[in-house]
């Protein structure tokens, strides 16, 4: 490794200031972005001729329940909203939308069974709260600005996070520390071009201040996880041990891999399955005591 390594930086999913507070037209516009994908794909094209106005009808009109379960529409854009990090997940939620629109919005109401046994009081809420308050609370504008109102999806996580942020008893930081501040260390920043977590505009809202910045931005990848593990490592191995050195990330071992829409599994069948299991497994397990009772009143020698 060259000895100017040690001064480099590579940076993936580039957090910025108001990252937290997720304005719902950015939102919207990385939901248009997937919709002008899903137009380029049979599987999803031929299920809607365009994917964000589904998404839209779908959260501006969910049902409240399917068959035994409820269904909370916060809930499910709060799942939504995880789901997109990853672009396994991503396929699989934007089924579950689209088989909604179709009338059948079972794969819904499983994202809200899981996002309400999800472990989330696991999460320091009080360390989420106090790093990323202390930095972005003057940018939240209430509730209303990150709630659905009219927009496509709002902003789920900035709901769940600011309301708690507000209330949390922090000090901001200096003002100018809020703000990003102006490097001129070597930095790689890396995105992907459907990260949900950090949207790609935080490369340009970084390059002006990271004076000697490389960016990267990767088709159709979401956050870390697709980076870094799930989609081509080798190219990312590549990307960053060029980068450390030689000063020049070599991109030139990424292929262009279409964002798929059709899952090996839906979570509309999942939701089924367990429908199937919930009930006729307890009707097995009686039925089962019932013989076993049966055979053992035969068993029994007759009284004389």
């Amino acid at each position: 490794m060259h000895p100017d390594s040690l001064h480099r930086l590579v940076l993936i999913g580039v957090n910025t200031p108001g990252h937290f507070v997720w304005d719902p037209a950015v939102f919207d516009k990385m939901i248009g972005y997937l919709s002008d994908l899903c137009v380029q794909d049979v599987s999803c094209s031929s299920r809607t001729s365009d994917l964000a106005q589904t998404i839209y009808a779908v959260n501006h009109n969910m049902p409240e329940r399917w068959l035994f379960f409820g269904i909370d529409p916060d809930t499910v854009r709060l799942g939504t909203h995880f789901m997109f990090f990853d672009n396994p997940n991503m396929t699989l939620i934007l089924d579950a939308y689209l088989a909604a629109a179709e009338g059948d919005p079972s794969g819904l109401a499983l994202v809200n069974l899981m996002v309400s046994l999800a472990p989330i009081d696991q999460q320091v809420f009080g360390d989420q709260a106090s790093k990323a308050g202390t930095l972005d609370l003057d940018k939240y504008g209430g509730i209303a600005s990150v709630s659905l109102g009219n927009s496509i999806m709002g902003a789920p996580m900035a709901e769940l996070i600011w309301p708690m942020a507000k209330q949390w008893p922090i000090e901001l930081i200096s003002e100018e520390l809020r703000e990003f501040q102006e490097s001129d260390v070597e930095m790689l920043l890396v995105n992907g071009s459907v990260d949900f977590s950090t949207p790609p505009t935080a490369l340009d809202e970084a390059k002006p201040y990271f004076h000697k910045a490389q960016t990267i931005l990767l088709p159709e990848f979401s956050h870390i996880t697709d980076v870094m593990e799930t989609f081509q490592p080798e190219a990312f191995e590549r990307l960053v041990t060029s980068y450390y050195d030689t000063g020049v990330a070599d991109d030139s071992l990424y292929v262009y891999q279409p964002l798929y829409f059709e899952p090996g599994i839906s979570l509309t069948v999942v939701a089924k399955a367990l429908v199937v299991v919930m009930i006729f497994l307890p009707a097995l397990i009686v039925l089962g005591v019932v013989l076993a009772v049966h055979r053992s009143r035969k068993r029994r020698p007759a009284r004389s």
